[in-house]
């Protein structure tokens, strides 16, 4: 039977092994592109910024060159890939897609209750999972997207995973790539599901999916 990571990382040795293991046939077929968008946005006026992901990180190197403010990352994933860039950073969510609201959370319990900033600076893909308006209104801050990337589905992608046999195990990670697995899906495939934003897309299309963090 065959495994289809869909992610965008390749697959981990761990992720190999588990593979081999179950007599499986492994391939990393990414449904999605990624597409930097070059911001040129100055947020040397910020007295904060946020760092949603290392891919975040990746692609923000340019702006964060000027920036002097307080900077916080998404989990520890996304520290490391900062610090790797040069970027010293803190860390108060973990590595998911309730990061911020378990960010802002952390932040205003350190701070007597209160964000101690006016203004944040959101570095995240164009797509966010995170609702900011919502989170502006609830810790009363204003929060600014700064969109430094975008992905999009892979029509390669999609012509190599029609090309694999039934029945296989497709591994989403993501809300979007979820969406853009729809038209190759059959009945005898199996779809598990990594994080909140994928669990609700498939949910929406009433889906069933193998929750990854049992599988």
């Amino acid at each position: 039977m065959w495994w289809v990571e869909t992610g965008l990382k390749v697959p981990t040795e761990r992720f190999i092994e588990k593979a081999k293991q179950a007599s499986a046939l492994l391939v990393h077929i990414p449904v999605l592109e990624v597409e930097s968008l070059n911001p040129t946005v100055d947020i040397s006026s910020f007295e904060a910024a946020f760092v949603g992901s290392p891919r975040a990180a990746q692609y923000a190197v340019e702006l964060l060159k000027t920036f002097t403010g307080n900077l916080f990352a998404v989990g520890q994933g996304t520290q490391d890939a900062l610090k790797k860039l040069g970027f010293e950073s803190k860390t108060f969510a973990s590595d998911n897609n309730d990061g911020a609201y378990a960010f802002l959370t952390s932040l205003s319990s350190e701070n007597g209750g209160k964000i101690p900033y006016s203004q944040i600076a959101w570095i995240s893909a164009e797509e966010t999972a995170a609702d900011l308006s919502f989170l502006t209104e609830l810790f009363k801050v204003k929060i600014v997207q700064i969109p430094v990337y975008r992905t999009f589905p892979s029509e390669i992608a999609e012509k190599k995973l029609l090309a694999l046999e039934s029945p296989k195990i497709i591994i989403v990670r993501s809300g979007k790539a979820a969406k853009a697995i729809l038209n190759v899906l059959t009945q005898e495939d199996s779809i598990v599901a990594y994080g909140t934003s994928t669990k609700k897309a498939l949910n929406e299309f009433e889906i069933s999916y193998i929750d990854g963090d049992s599988w």
